[in-house]
């Protein structure tokens, strides 16, 4: 099964400061490629969203940046880019502020065989932000039939397309952890 990571490498970064993707991570390397490191081994194509000035993309004949047709509008408007872009019928949707995330992660999500999205949940049954996330081409339509019609929420959106969740351990939880102002790099 063929499936496109798409990085979403688009927002403002107020809080961080500074653009996150470019932020160097205690091993020197920036935040974004801890985050290619992860998706890289299971994607056919890899997407990065948006500005993505703060890092060079490599000049990589599977690696393509795209812009956010719809910047400003949050991830919503992002999702409805990526699926316009998008070559493959699965999409992996992660951000480029989650550093931790390991390729063992990637590839329990990735590994599912439905139509749904599918999201991580921990043992205890709280539900998390839709990325790292796997959407197809038929919910991202229904995801865009939402934005069209007004909705800014991707949450609220989420609930007009079936969502299942692959559960994962308390200690997998940190690997989801979101770095968005300075002080989350320690």
């Amino acid at each position: 099964m063929e499936i496109t990571a798409a990085i979403l490498c688009g927002g403002q970064s107020s809080r961080m400061g500074r653009l996150k993707e470019g932020v160097p991570m205690p091993d020197g390397r920036p935040m974004i490629e801890h985050v290619l490191a992860a998706v890289e081994p299971v994607a056919s194509e890899v997407l990065f969203v948006g500005a993505c000035h703060g890092w060079t993309i490599p000049d990589v004949p599977r690696y393509r940046r795209v812009d956010d047709k719809y910047p400003g509008e949050g991830p919503l408007g992002a999702l409805v880019t990526i699926l316009e872009q998008c070559s493959t019928n699965k999409m992996l949707v992660v951000p480029c502020d989650q550093p931790i995330l390991t390729v063992q992660l990637i590839k329990k999500l990735s590994a599912t065989k439905t139509d749904s999205v599918v999201c991580f949940k921990d043992q205890n049954g709280n539900r998390f932000d839709p990325f790292p996330g796997l959407f197809n081409r038929n919910s991202l339509i229904k995801l865009r039939e939402a934005f069209n019609c007004g909705e800014r929420s991707l949450r609220r959106a989420l609930k007009q397309v079936q969502t299942e969740f692959v559960l994962i351990t308390n200690e997998e939880v940190v690997c989801l952890r979101n770095v968005n102002r300075p002080e989350d790099l320690h």
